[in-house]
């Protein structure tokens, strides 16, 4: 089962580049809602899991080039995060939360747990010096720009995907 899964990804990618990250929540309502989704986009998304702890790996397939189906693809992936949140899901399966995740766990978390998460940050490192700017920022009550979020609330708009780790393309082999 395992070598069919590792396959997966590569032959998913073929047909373009693929937005994807992990969600765990009630898995026949969660994958319900990620079909739903993909439909209401306009967007093809594959599922990859492990059904057995509802671990969900939405894989959102966009065509080479076409910068509206990627716009589509980030406004699934927003919607994917909200739909397991509020089937009383996490946003982190299993990968824990980066930049793409970073407007999931700010809807996830109270204030009080993101200032408790920077507390830890800033415990080893009180200058700032760990991954300065990146999901927890500069500190509680400052905005991190990249993503236009604001520790304890959403802010505005602005880009999910950041590098290769977040939107691929084909690999090679």
């Amino acid at each position: 089962m395992f070598p069919a899964r590792r396959q997966a990804y590569p032959t998913l990618e073929r047909p373009g580049p693929v937005l994807t990250d992990d969600v765990s929540a009630a898995v026949p309502e969660t994958v319900a809602r990620i079909e739903r989704t993909g439909v209401g986009q306009d967007i093809l998304v594959a599922n990859i899991a492990h059904v057995g702890n509802g671990n969900l790996h939405p894989l959102i397939i966009t065509p080479p080039g076409n910068e509206a189906a990627r716009v589509r693809a980030q406004s699934a992936l927003v919607d994917i995060l909200g739909d397991a949140i509020a089937l009383g899901g996490t946003v982190t399966g299993e990968h824990g939360v980066g930049l793409l995740k970073m407007r999931g766990m700010d809807k996830e978390l109270e204030p009080a747990v993101i200032g408790m998460h920077h507390a830890v940050k800033a415990a080893p490192a009180p200058h700032g010096i760990l991954y300065p700017g990146k999901v927890l920022g500069a500190g509680p009550g400052v905005s991190v720009s990249l993503l236009g979020v604001v520790a304890g609330r959403t802010g505005g708009p602005g880009p999910l995907s950041v590098g290769r780790s977040t939107l691929t393309g084909p690999r090679d082999g």
